[in-house]
C-alpha cells in the first residue's frame, strides 16, 4: 500500500476513530487502569446496554455484503471506487520492444487530471505501438492498416469466440465494441479525434473509460508475445 493509499484510508475511516473526548486525562499504562467495580454503576446510564453505537446513532447494518464485515460481524466502511490517475494504470508491459514498454513508462507519469488532452493522445500511442508490433509479427494486419481494423483483427485472433454471448472472452468484449464500426466504434472515433481533431475537448470521464476498454487488450497481447518469444 502506497503512501497516498494509507493516506486514503484514514480519511475514509477517521469519522469511526476515537475522539479526544474519549481519550484519558493523563496517559495511563494497562496495569494501572480502573477495574470493573471502579466502572460508572450503568444503572446511571439510560441507554441500552446491549445496543450498538450505531444503533443509537440510528444507523443500522443493512445488506448482507460479506466483502463489508469484519471477522467479529462489524461493519466495516467500503471503500470508494478510486479513480485511475494515469492511463493504464497497473499496465506494465514485459514483452513488447523497449520503445513501446519506455513509451507507456513515461506516458504513466502524466496524471489525468492535469492534461487530460495529452493523455487521450497517449492512449492511442501506446494502443497502436502494441498492436502494431503484435500484428506485423504474427501476420495479423499490415502496419498501414487502420487503427479499428487492427483492434478488430487482433481481438479476432486472441478469442476466436468474440462473437459468442456465451463463450466470447468478456475481457476484451469491451475492445471490440468499442472499435468494430458495426458496433458504432466510438472509442476509436474518441482516440482518433484526440489526435486529428482541433475542436474535440477531451475529458477526464472519457479518457478513463477508454483505457478501460482497451487495457485487457494491451495485457492479452503482452502475454501472446510472451509465450511467443
Amino acid at each position: 500500500m502506497s503512501k497516498e493509499d494509507r493516506s486514503d484510508y484514514v480519511q475514509e475511516v477517521k469519522a469511526d476513530l476515537p475522539g479526544a473526548d474519549s481519550l484519558l486525562p493523563t496517559p495511563a499504562r494497562p496495569e494501572k487502569l480502573p477495574e470493573d467495580d471502579e466502572a460508572p454503576d450503568a444503572s446511571d446510564d439510560d441507554s441500552d446496554p446491549t445496543s450498538t453505537e450505531a444503533d443509537q446513532d440510528g444507523e443500522t447494518n443493512s445488506g448482507g455484503n460479506d466483502s463489508g464485515s469484519g471477522e467479529d460481524g462489524s461493519t466495516v466502511p467500503a471503500r470508494p471506487t478510486r479513480e485511475d490517475k494515469v492511463i493504464y494504470e497497473g499496465l506494465r508491459l514485459k514483452h513488447v520492444k523497449v520503445r513501446s514498454k519506455k513509451t507507456l513508462r513515461e506516458a504513466q507519469t502524466i496524471k489525468i487530471d492535469d492534461a487530460p488532452h495529452v493523455c487521450a493522445v497517449m492512449l492511442r500511442v501506446v494502443l497502436e505501438l502494441v498492436l502494431t508490433e503484435a500484428g506485423v509479427r504474427f501476420k495479423w494486419f499490415a502496419e498501414s492498416e487502420h487503427l479499428d481494423k487492427k483492434v478488430v483483427a487482433a481481438v479476432k485472433q486472441l478469442d476466436p469466440d468474440y462473437q459468442s454471448t456465451r463463450s466470447a472472452n468478456p475481457d476484451l468484449k469491451n475492445a471490440y465494441n468499442a472499435s468494430a464500426r458495426d458496433r458504432g466504434g466510438v472509442g476509436i472515433v474518441d482516440l482518433h479525434a484526440a489526435v486529428h481533431s482541433i475542436e474535440r475537448v477531451a475529458s477526464t470521464s472519457d479518457v478513463r473509460a477508454r483505457s478501460a476498454d482497451f487495457m485487457p487488450l494491451l495485457v492479452a497481447i503482452d502475454s501472446l508475445l510472451g509465450q511467443n518469444p
